[in-house]
């Protein structure tokens, strides 16, 4: 017994004799909410959380959400000022302004990269971010020109966003390499909206869900590769044409590789300039 004890305490120590820089890094890999509570291991462990880089808050791991609110916020109030790498925020609360204060707070810190679901439509402060880099929004609204003042934006994924009626959704950021639209849907009513995308780096551009009455690639180089998988099942045959051989207008001259998906069974790629149906 006495034995197990003293190897307990030796493995503690060896843990404590890291570097503090080796512990932020495991720490941040861990959900925030048990990074915290490694304060009550020794006197050292008391103050590593507050300089961690990285912070991944997920409302499933308090009960409530008025405690996952207060959480969030006394992890704010007490962290270090120093940068911060990455925020990852799982969160089913609604409330604007509480969501508002921790972008606010992750962009203020020089955040390079933020991952959120449930996101009400992105803040000014989120949407001027020079030092962002990666950005992931699930469940978020979108309309008009989202993303044009991200200046160093390089990575966007947008999950299951909703399309406001009449929209012309424009996807512009200078140093755009990747965006991967997945899962695009305008809610009960369908009805046409025209897709922008204009970005001088862009090399892939994936998008799975409602078909764009009207699409548009100006401004983009020639890119890798090009994804479309499209739902057309709203739309009348006339209607499908049209749309369809708008994209192919727009891409076929600006994409090595093209796939086109829009029902079981039938696709078009394009690899070489050649191209094939399936």
């Amino acid at each position: 017994m006495k034995k197990s004890k003293a190897s307990e305490e030796n493995a503690k120590d060896r843990l404590s004799d890291l570097p503090d820089s080796l512990i932020h890094h495991i720490l941040s890999s861990l959900d925030t909410k048990n990074a915290v509570q490694t304060c009550v291991l020794s006197k050292r462990w008391n103050h590593l959380w507050t300089y961690l880089p990285s912070l991944n808050f997920d409302s499933k791991s308090l009960g409530d959400l008025t405690s996952f609110k207060k959480f969030v916020l006394y992890v704010l109030s007490r962290r270090e000022p120093s940068n911060l790498h990455t925020l990852k925020f799982y969160n089913r609360s609604l409330d604007k302004t509480f969501v508002g204060r921790v972008i606010c707070y992750a962009v203020s810190h020089s955040v390079q990269e933020i991952y959120m679901d449930n996101a009400p439509p992105p803040t000014y402060e989120l949407l001027s971010s020079i030092s962002l880099r990666t950005l992931l929004l699930e469940l978020c609204s979108l309309y008009d020109d989202h993303f044009s003042r991200c200046l160093n934006l390089e990575n966007l994924i947008l999950d299951r966003c909703n399309i406001s009626e009449g929209e012309v959704i424009k996807i512009s950021a200078p140093r755009l390499v990747m965006v991967n639209m997945s899962r695009v849907d305008f809610g009960m009513y369908p009805y046409p909206y025209e897709l922008v995308v204009s970005s001088p780096r862009l090399s892939s551009f994936c998008y799975q869900g409602i078909c764009p009455s009207t699409f548009s690639m100006d401004g983009c180089p020639i890119l890798d590769r090009v994804d479309f998988r499209l739902c057309v099942s709203h739309m009348e045959n006339q209607e499908v044409f049209s749309a369809l051989k708008n994209i192919l207008q727009e891409v076929i001259l600006r994409a090595k590789l093209l796939t086109m998906m829009w029902k079981k069974g039938f696709m078009v790629r394009l690899q070489s300039k050649t191209l094939i149906l399936l």
